[in-house]
């Protein structure tokens, strides 16, 4: 943060009461070979035109950022104040810090050039310091595999590669590295953990966030190591499974690179009954069952077809007392699985949401918000009867269209939403021209960004880069991820979520 805070120090200082502020004339020039001013002036246009949430920027990420240069005296609260009143013109003040920084790094035409190396290390930095305050969950700015050497020729060292940078992302396992020792909840469902890997294996993985320092001669994100992450999440759903469900399956599947894991059951319920369950770490159900994840073979096909038809009859059960969904660790991907699961559970539209895109190419061109509507399953398929609860389980690996889940199941009537917030990427990514946002390619240096199309607000808000806060609030100590890895297998949020339809309970 130090680092990000004594670059725009001055930026601030510079801010006028004009809502815009002129290009160099080389602005339109395209990138060539690796010219460095020409390398930022296409990112900073392609994200002056294509970046959904200018209307949210700056956001409240940025406090500490503009704290800090205010007790600096780096600017004034009337700075302050402009930058506030015309957001429009933050991006601009983005561009009069950087493009200075990034037109002193030189021009190259080759990697091995002398000094190419370093520019090209300091590039990466400035970029990463650039985005990482912004609120886009999809933003994600990915780099050439040969714009960095294999080696550097002066030291003979071996050169890291320049990862991909995903600000809300980079945020949440910056959280859960810091602040969880275990981190078993820390973001995604890509893991290939089982259900006999020891907590002393779950180390693995070393989050890696690079910015180059030319002292210690290592990437380093803002000169502090994070030191591990764990990437651990529901992909092991199956080791506590056993403790709640008296009845269940679990179908794995790995396929076009995604590892898919499905489970469905039932929870026997004190009175009587029982409650349906089932956890799906991605939105590819519809996908999947329809053979349109290539690698998925027809026997995983039919058990994952199965696991979904159990769950549906199920829910036409007379005796359902409740339904689980649980959303944990669910990267998200095809929004039809939204309808196909909680369409059977609605009797009319339910509008959860609302959405809209850009109208233009001008920072602050948008269409008018429409509604998101969930609409119910025809009569003859819709099963879930007398309005029983229905309880969505969220924690910060819930993004994207789980997070469209989350909204919808917060807008019925029966529903509830238990775990923690969830990652804050629930936006919809989708052809950048039409929607005139999204993603767009680069050069030779960083080769593509990728952002939302569509924003989402709900109930009036908009949770991007922040995530949606649940219904009821479980968050999770080191103790219990304890317990949760440990013999005791015990899921503390799972229990919460069964103690709102059952809460008589005993565990």
């Amino acid at each position: 943060m130090k680092k990000i805070l004594c670059i725009l120090t001055m930026a601030f200082a510079l801010v006028t009461c004009r809502p815009d502020i002129g290009l160099d004339s080389d602005a339109l020039a395209p990138a060539s070979g690796y010219d460095f001013a020409k390398i930022f002036e296409t990112f900073w246009r392609g994200m002056d035109r294509n970046y959904l949430f200018w209307s949210e920027e700056p956001s409240s990420l940025w406090n500490p950022v503009f704290q800090e240069a205010l007790s600096a005296g780096a600017f004034t609260q009337d700075d302050l104040d402009i930058i506030l009143k015309y957001p429009e013109s933050f991006w601009s003040q983005i561009y009069n810090v950087y493009k200075p920084q990034f037109k002193a790094l030189g021009v190259f035409a080759s990697v091995y050039e002398p000094g190419y190396f370093e520019a090209a290390a300091a590039a990466y930095g400035l970029f990463f310091q650039m985005i990482s305050p912004l609120r886009d969950g999809h933003l994600t700015m990915d780099f050439s595999s040969e714009a960095m050497p294999l080696w550097d020729l002066s030291t003979m060292k071996e050169i890291p590669p320049m990862p991909p940078i995903s600000p809300v992302q980079t945020r949440v396992m910056e959280h859960y590295a810091n602040n969880n020792p275990l981190g078993a909840e820390a973001v995604f469902s890509q893991s290939n953990l089982t259900e006999n890997t020891p907590i002393s294996d779950l180390d693995a993985e070393v989050l890696k966030l690079f910015v180059y320092n030319p002292e210690t001669e290592e990437f380093e994100l803002d000169g502090t190591k994070l030191g591990t992450a764990y990437f651990a999440t529901y992909d092991f759903v199956g080791n506590n499974l056993a403790e709640y469900l008296d009845t269940y399956e679990m179908q794995r599947v790995t396929a076009a690179g995604l590892n898919i894991n499905i489970v469905g059951g039932k929870i026997t319920h004190t009175d009587g009954g029982h409650i349906a369950y089932l956890h799906f770490n991605a939105c590819q159900l519809m996908n999947l069952i329809g053979g349109a994840i290539p690698g998925a073979n027809s026997a995983q096909i039919t058990a994952v077809s199965g696991i979904i038809n159990r769950f549906i009859d199920d829910l036409a059960d007379p005796n359902v007392k409740g339904v689980i969904v649980d959303l944990r660790g669910n990267i998200g991907g095809d929004p039809r699985d939204i309808g196909n699961i909680l369409g059977r559970m609605i009797s009319g539209p339910l509008t959860y949401a609302h959405t809209r895109s850009k109208s233009g190419e001008g920072r602050l061109d948008y269409t008018p918000w429409v509604p998101m509507r969930l609409m119910p399953a025809p009569a003859s398929e819709r099963r879930l009867a007398n309005n029983v609860p229905v309880v969505a389980v969220v924690n910060k690996g819930t993004m994207s269209s789980a997070e469209f889940m989350t909204m919808a199941v917060k807008s019925m009537p029966n529903g509830t939403v238990v775990g923690v917030t969830t990652m804050g990427a629930a936006s919809f990514m989708g052809d950048a021209v039409p929607h005139n946002g999204g993603g767009f390619s680069g050069g030779p240096f960083w080769t593509q960004v990728s952002g939302g199309s569509f924003q989402t607000r709900f109930n009036g808000k908009t949770y991007e880069g922040f995530g949606l806060p649940p219904d009821v609030h479980v968050p999770m100590t080191r103790s219990d991820w304890e317990d949760f890895y440990g013999s005791n297998k015990k899921d503390k949020q799972m229990e919460a979520a069964v103690r709102v339809i059952d809460p008589g309970h005993s565990f």
